[in-house]
């Protein structure tokens, strides 16, 4: 298809330096580094986690179901990555966990 007589090899609509007929991502925000497919690391999850690469911390964690926000299983906070959830939320949740437990048990004995 052409436009203004130019054919989509030729054009870059999102200006980010990858041609239309080559850009698999065509709404890039312009300025955005991307790769040679047109995509930047805002489109992108390389680990399948659904945190896309710009805003994952840990970039090699699969779909885990205890996640963090930042793309972090929680076992990988206690290890010392960073994230927004501090080992303190961790140890809250096993107390919590715990006593619920506990309270679970102790319901389960009474007659």
């Amino acid at each position: 298809m052409k436009i203004n007589g130019c054919s989509s090899s030729q054009l870059d609509a999102d200006g980010d330096g990858i041609t239309d007929n080559l850009d698999l991502f065509p709404n890039t925000i312009n300025g955005s580094p991307v790769n040679i497919k047109g995509c930047s690391s805002s489109q992108l999850d390389a680990d399948g986690d659904g945190i896309t690469d710009n805003l994952d911390l840990c970039p090699e964690t699969l779909n885990q179901s205890l996640m963090t926000s930042d793309g972090c299983i929680i076992e990988n906070l206690e290890a010392g990555t960073s994230s927004s959830i501090g080992s303190g939320f961790v140890y809250t949740m096993l107390i919590i966990s715990l006593g619920l437990m506990f309270i679970i048990y102790v319901k389960s004995k009474e007659p």
